[in-house]
């Protein structure tokens, strides 16, 4: 291009100005401007176009990426809230239910923990022991309501305030009962 510029102005342009042509070889330099002009001007053009072109391109792919990324992070964030519902919200459900019917009287329930290791196993083997306690202590009530003044009460700790009542409660009622025979035995006398 610039050659072809440098041999029309020595070859024709110069010429024609030395000749005294002076309209002539203007109009002859603009259009040979004219014309590069215009190739440089299409040019841009093209590069523009091309450009226009990879970025439309990439903003597509941009944008489908951030669709693919935020559809899988709704999908994880799905999966991730079902399984803390699997894992603690129906055991948790599950010991309220079991608490409730505790709380009812009926102490023949049962807390399975599948062997947890964690804050919801522990809590449920707390549940089961706290049946079993329960249990423990309905069994003595009953005997000592047969009349079984001989059964053994085991508090768990001095804190076990149900344990520590009962077993005061027999001990007393074997104190009556004896000091109750005594005094039979005293009126049979008489």
């Amino acid at each position: 291009l610039r050659s072809a510029h440098k041999q029309t102005r020595d070859e024709q342009v110069i010429p024609l100005i030395l000749g005294g042509k002076i309209d002539e070889a203007r109009n002859l330099a603009l259009g040979i401007n004219q014309d590069q002009y215009l190739r440089m001007r299409q040019l841009a053009k093209n590069l523009s176009d091309d450009a226009q072109a990879q970025s439309t391109q990439s903003a597509t792919l941009v944008t489908l990426t951030f669709l693919v990324l935020g559809v899988a992070a709704i999908l994880i964030s799905t999966m991730f809230a079902i399984f803390l519902s699997r894992n603690i919200a129906l055991p948790l459900k599950e010991i309220s239910t079991t608490a409730e019917r505790i709380a009812a009287g009926d102490l023949n329930v049962s807390v399975s923990n599948g062997d947890r290791k964690d804050e919801v196993g522990n809590l449920a083997q707390a549940f089961s022991r706290m049946a079993e306690s329960l249990r423990g202590m309905a069994g003595v009530a009953g005997k000592i309501a047969a009349g079984d003044l001989q059964v053994k009460v085991q508090p768990q700790s001095e804190k076990d305030l149900l344990g520590n009542a009962f077993s005061s409660m027999v001990e007393t009622l074997r104190r009556l009962t004896t000091e109750i025979a005594e005094g039979v035995n005293v009126l049979g006398s008489s």
